[in-house]
């Protein structure tokens, strides 16, 4: 009962020579300094790799804290973004409006060139929604 899982234990090797056991160790032995790097190096790839990810005595420099950080910041700034595009979508309507009542004081002409400004306001607005848009489906 050396510790190791019954199912895992090799079973015992076939009778065999000296001669290729003697071989058997010896590249076994030689296997032995190069996996003993590779692990040497894999314990320290490791360790730098949790030094970054992980806050050491409460920096506040690591990996995971900068992205928390800057994950709060994006959601405030979307939260900004939604409240003061609300106030310009307002204030655009009460500008739309204001212009048409204008058009409506105003003779053929001056209704004509204000029912042009509207539209062409419009038609700004649908190409800048166009543009947010494919840039969300870009991110």
């Amino acid at each position: 009962s050396s510790g190791v899982p019954s199912s895992r234990v090799p079973p015992p090797p076939a009778p065999q020579s000296v001669g290729a056991f003697r071989r058997a160790l010896e590249q076994n032995e030689s296997l032995t300094p190069a996996l003993s790097a590779m692990l040497d190096n894999l314990a320290e790839e490791c360790s730098i790799s949790q030094g970054l990810l992980l806050s050491e005595a409460g920096s506040k420099s690591s990996l995971v804290n900068n992205v928390r950080s800057l994950k709060a910041n994006k959601a405030e700034r979307e939260d900004e973004l939604v409240f003061w595009s609300g106030k310009l979508e307002d204030r655009e309507w009460e500008l739309d409006d204001r212009l048409r009542r204008i058009a409506m004081l105003g003779g053929a002409e001056e209704r004509t060139r204000v029912w042009k400004a509207v539209e062409e306001r419009v038609h700004i607005k649908e190409i800048g929604a166009r543009k947010i848009s494919q840039q969300n489906l870009a991110e």
